[in-house]
């Protein structure tokens, strides 16, 4: 058996969206004239810059660009599409397979128990895939390192010995 960690994690991207924010800790802000307007510099003495490099000193250094920003990743959901990817080729059979797989990462919250077989189709699809980007890294390895466990089987109950009915006492009536 595998173990293999489902519970989602934060990852670091590169922020898409020109914000920024005061060394104070005040933001995001969407504009350097929004930043401007927080530190309450007058519309007559601002410059009309809206570029953070063309700032002078003393302005950059009280409002910084927002150049990375940590988003949620969202393990299941990527572990389904990963396992449904049209690079793996998959025949319907394999189709129904990972779909009965899809169902127990969906269903599992926290850690999730493999089979043999059923690791090797994620670990195939992990191998197999590619267009994979900085985000992807902690999924792959948790795929690909997924910890192999010891399980042992439950021994079956012993089947509980049955006690003999009394007999029911009955009145003969003379």
């Amino acid at each position: 058996m595998r173990r293999l960690d489902l519970t989602n994690y934060t990852v670091e991207v590169r922020n898409e969206e020109e914000e920024y924010r005061l060394k104070d800790g005040r933001g995001p802000f969407p504009s350097i004239q929004a930043c401007l307007d927080a530190l309450g510099v007058d519309q007559a003495d601002r410059p009309s810059l809206n570029r953070w490099d063309r700032l002078s000193k003393e302005l950059k250094d009280q409002i910084e660009p927002i150049e990375v920003v940590e988003m949620p990743y969202e393990v299941k959901p990527s572990l389904i599409e990963l396992m449904f990817s049209r690079e793996l080729h998959l025949s319907g059979i394999e189709l129904l397979e990972r779909d009965d797989l899809a169902r127990k990462v969906k269903d599992c919250d926290g850690v999730l128990l493999l089979e043999e077989t059923d690791w090797q189709k994620l670990k195939t699809s992990a191998e197999s895939t590619t267009g994979f980007s900085r985000p992807d890294v902690e999924l792959i390895r948790r795929i690909l390192n997924a910890e192999e466990v010891e399980v042992e089987e439950k021994a079956p109950a012993e089947p509980q010995a049955e006690v003999p009915a009394e007999p029911i006492a009955t009145e003969e009536k003379p």
